[in-house]
């Protein structure tokens, strides 16, 4: 009989499901730490070295979590084009210029922007392009998608040439990691993840006023849920003072708002779906709204430097997509004609990514 109890156990123990090894990471962060900041939960779900979601796989697309304005259509990256090509012109035509972009996902955005100003010579003959990607997948898409153009991957923006420079960040910093704070009359508290009972769990913790981020104590209302994230910052005052110090610009293009309503944006995609963010770690995207006006208060640091934002929809449309698609129906037969009405509707309508998603632009002052 024991050795039968022995055989049995031997047997069911291969039928437990393991823990997803993320899970048993942030288990034991947890029991070292206490709970987990929200900002420490997205550094270990999206960039754990192993195990982080953006570290490895292919998420966009129809077989990933989630579709990017260029995964629409051509039109996006070329309307991007078309900016990149008038801001190196009020530059001067510096030669050799940057080209960076930002979390470039497949490639797509700049080999349509590449592709589409092709025609000027000058342009492609000064732009030397730089690409900041922490997923190993994507990189090697990239450097395959990108080849004719030589590009050339960074690690940090501290590495960036010092030349001026044109910044795109597109669907970038929605997925930086963030911090919720709630103030209830003259209590504060963070929102924190913990493991109770078996499984993770948001948990409300109270915190001294002092330990809040600079200034939002002075503003902040009853109830509301703010949002800071350290790491959007930090780079938002790299970017500047690079490009304040070299000259250039910089597009932002995301998801987000110019001021908050007080509502917690965090959220988590799985096949083009929502979910819980909890759910699954490391196997689906966690992102947030990016906080435009705060974005914009760290460019209004540097005197040098002129911003503004807009809605995606208007930026577009500024730059001549109504144009251009109408170019492009011209040159399809007429049972593919309604693919480009379909993906201009997509990119420029208030009711699809016109209004929700912003762009953020800044540049040196002439």
């Amino acid at each position: 009989m024991p050795n039968l109890l022995r055989t049995l156990a031997d047997y069911t123990s291969k039928l437990i499901k393991p823990s997803p090894p993320l899970l048993s990471i942030l288990k034991a962060a947890i029991r070292q730490q206490g709970p987990l900041t929200l900002e420490r939960y997205m550094e270990l779900v999206l960039q754990h070295p192993k195990h982080g979601y953006y570290r490895h796989g292919n998420p966009i697309g129809s077989k990933g979590d989630f579709h990017t304005a260029p995964e629409v259509s051509q039109m996006f990256g070329e309307m991007i084009g078309v900016w990149c090509v008038h801001s190196w012109q009020a530059m001067g035509k510096p030669d050799p210029f940057v080209l960076l972009e930002l979390g470039p996902g497949r490639g797509t955005l700049l080999d349509d922007l590449l592709r589409f100003t092709q025609p000027l010579a000058d342009f492609h003959a000064a732009l030397r392009l730089r690409l900041l990607e922490s997923n190993t997948t994507l990189r090697t898409l990239q450097q395959e998608t990108l080849v004719k153009f030589h590009p050339t991957h960074i690690e940090d923006l501290a590495q960036l040439d010092p030349l001026p420079t044109l910044v795109i960040a597109n669907e970038f910093f929605d997925n930086l990691p963030l911090r919720q704070f709630v103030k209830r009359k003259q209590d504060w508290f963070e929102r924190r993840v913990d493991f109770k009972r078996g499984k993770l769990l948001v948990v409300d913790v109270e915190i001294p006023s002092a330990s809040l981020p600079d200034r939002l104590a002075d503003t902040a209302k009853d109830g509301w849920v703010y949002e800071v994230s350290d790491q959007s910052r930090r780079i938002m005052r790299q970017l500047a003072a690079h490009i304040a110090r070299f000259k250039g610009a910089a597009l932002i293009a995301d998801y987000g708002y110019d001021s908050p309503s007080g509502e917690g944006t965090l959220d988590a995609w799985s096949r083009l779906k929502p979910t819980n963010i909890l759910a699954s770690p490391g196997k689906t995207d966690v992102t947030a709204d990016v906080d435009f006006s705060a974005l914009r208060q760290i460019v209004q640091e540097q005197a040098s430097l002129a911003s503004e934002i807009m809605d995606q929809g208007d930026f577009l449309q500024k730059q001549g997509i109504v144009h251009r698609a109408l170019a492009l129906r011209n040159q399809l037969p007429e049972d593919r004609r309604e693919e480009i009405d379909t993906a201009l509707h997509q990119l420029i309508s208030p009711s699809k990514m016109g209004a929700l998603w912003k762009v953020m632009i800044f540049h040196a002052r002439a």
